[in-house]
């Protein structure tokens, strides 16, 4: 990818925008038997044709000048796949979404995994910690699942905590934890095979109707993998420049933004934001205390999620303690943050509040909230 004589501010910008990214937090819907979803008259219909998980865009990165970003999010998965790192098939797809949705899959068929993790609010629940199968309440509020597909295994950190190393290893933790599923995996497969759709779904997944717990958690990785964002306001405009501190006021960087988006992403670029919130949408482990992490992990070392779709994943902070963006913009415009990141990165005298909220809400993928491959198989 050529980016010409840009600066180096520009020249880190842009290699973040290629770098494998974005993990996050997959946490935890009571029915006797499976509901038809949308455009699915019967599951019989889905075993004749699933939906296309595998057919991504032709894009891909080909210069900063008219570069389109959503095609650093399609090429990154694409690269992701390419080195047989994951795979993706139609079949296997499907069987993570019926996985993903099903509330019987818990110990009493109250919850699901999409019961802590909601499409219209870009997978997360829009609570400050996430509701159980028996009512009790998670550790941390839970984190989008969205562009699980955009990081390499080998940056390890699944969770806020980072406890979990692959995604394979994360997905099948909720079921077995005691708040949240509350369920053990020989029961979980013992469960599955008692409900009439798994054996064939994961027949055409597999090649066989053997259900185990590997085969469960390359399903669901298969589903999560596919869950990328890259349509958004952001990800379709056309990028004419990255913001640069030495910039005069009122440069365009993004042909189709606004005055007040173009300022606010001179503003997120240049008052530090995406020193630690890169525009990849990669989340990292970090030592260094943003002024409510301290206490709440070791060292206070946490991964530190996505802005993408942020607009929709309100409340924030891994407790959620601030309810707007313009809550958590204030609270890095003073207090603990500002002491304790100011040194490493973030310049909030640099941060202009109204224009950054216009910025961060050119990252959000309706598109995404609505897609029928990423919904409620069992919904009517």
């Amino acid at each position: 990818m050529c980016f010409g004589n840009l600066t180096p501010t520009s020249v880190r910008i842009a290699v973040v925008l290629l770098s494998l990214s974005s993990v996050g937090l997959f946490q935890c819907s009571r029915d006797n038997a499976p509901d038809p979803g949308p455009g699915i008259s019967t599951v019989g219909d889905t075993l004749k044709t699933p939906l296309n998980y595998t057919d991504l865009p032709d894009l891909k990165p080909t210069g900063f000048t008219g570069f389109s970003g959503r095609s650093v999010a399609v090429w990154q998965l694409k690269m992701r796949l390419k080195t047989n790192q994951d795979s993706i098939t139609n079949w296997g797809a499907t069987l993570g979404r019926f996985i993903f949705y099903d509330k019987q899959l818990s110990a009493n068929g109250t919850i699901a995994c999409a019961g802590c993790h909601h499409q219209d609010k870009a997978f997360t629940d829009g609570k400050a910690f996430s509701t159980g199968f028996l009512g009790g309440q998670t550790h941390f509020s839970a984190m989008s699942t969205v562009n699980l597909g955009l990081i390499e295994d080998n940056d390890p950190g699944y969770f806020w905590d980072g406890r979990a190393k692959r995604l394979r290893d994360q997905v099948l933790a909720p079921f077995q934890d005691p708040t949240e599923m509350g369920m053990t995996l020989p029961g979980l497969i013992g469960k599955m095979k008692s409900l009439t759709y798994y054996p064939a779904l994961f027949e055409k997944a597999y090649g066989s109707r053997d259900i185990t717990a590997p085969k469960v958690a390359d399903a669901l990785n298969q589903f999560l993998l596919s869950l990328i964002s890259y349509r958004s306001k952001f990800h379709t405009g056309t990028h004419l420049k990255v913001p640069s501190a030495d910039d005069r006021p009122g440069e365009v960087y993004v042909k189709e933004f606004s005055e007040l988006e173009n300022r606010g992403y001179y503003s997120y670029v240049v008052g530090g934001c995406d020193q630690c919130h890169f525009l990849d949408g990669r989340l990292v482990l970090q030592h260094l205390s943003n002024g409510v992490n301290r206490q709440a992990f070791k060292d206070g070392k946490s991964k530190i999620p996505t802005l993408f779709n942020i607009a929709l994943t309100a409340p924030y902070m891994h407790d959620g303690r601030f309810t707007s963006l313009g809550e958590v913009i204030d609270h890095y415009r003073q207090g603990e943050a500002v002491t304790t990141i100011r040194k490493e990165a973030l310049d909030p005298d640099k941060i202009d509040k109204e224009a950054l909220i216009a910025f961060l809400k050119t990252l959000t993928d309706e598109e995404l909230t609505k897609d029928q491959r990423f919904s409620d198989p069992f919904k009517k």
